[in-house]
């Protein structure tokens, strides 16, 4: 039997098959690679996404759902370097040396847990990005969604919270994004 992959859009690509695969992902995302290297590159990245979305679901002890998505030829490398939030290595310095103390009278003991899922609270699926120019605020969107999902707890209503303004973002003089907001 052919083990299959699951696409975001409901399709699904044999894994048996890279370069059919391949293609069908092409098309779907409207890719196109300049050299035939880079087309090599996108297409050993993308077998290797499957591949380890494969391995996940044979271990069978993830909770969630795994599959493909516009990303998938982009070599983990690249990936990585280019979603990660850039910081000031002296503002992290900082950060560090900041102490903080509340009086415990002022703040309110969570719940033990939340089913977000149970309560119908899960927000939409934001992108950070387009296409690899990273804007480091994914900060901000984790917490504009969890407020989102938090509000849909309490109140019972469903309300998306602009997020445009995070998108403000400037390249400084050592050529990383970083978010301006």
């Amino acid at each position: 039997m052919a083990q299959t992959i699951a696409r975001g859009s409901g399709r699904e690509y044999q894994l048996e098959n890279i370069d059919q695969a391949f293609q069908s992902f092409m098309r779907e995302y409207n890719k196109k690679y300049e050299t035939d290297e880079q087309y090599q590159v996108a297409k050993a990245a993308f077998a290797e996404s499957m591949r380890e979305i494969e391995e996940l679901r044979a271990n069978g002890d993830i909770t969630h759902e795994v599959g493909l998505n516009e990303y998938a030829d982009v070599p983990s490398g690249v990936f990585d370097k280019a979603f990660q939030c850039a910081t000031d290595p002296q503002f992290e310095e900082n950060l560090r040396s900041v102490t903080a103390t509340y009086p415990q009278d002022e703040i309110e003991a969570p719940p033990p847990s939340v089913d977000w899922e149970a309560a119908g609270a899960l927000a939409p699926v934001r992108e950070q990005s387009t296409r690899l120019n990273r804007c480091g605020s994914c900060y901000a969107i984790a917490a504009i969604v969890a407020l989102e999902s938090r509000f849909k707890i309490q109140t019972g209503i469903a309300k998306v919270i602009e997020d445009a303004h995070r998108s403000k973002v400037r390249k400084p003089l050592t050529e990383r994004w970083i978010c301006a907001v």
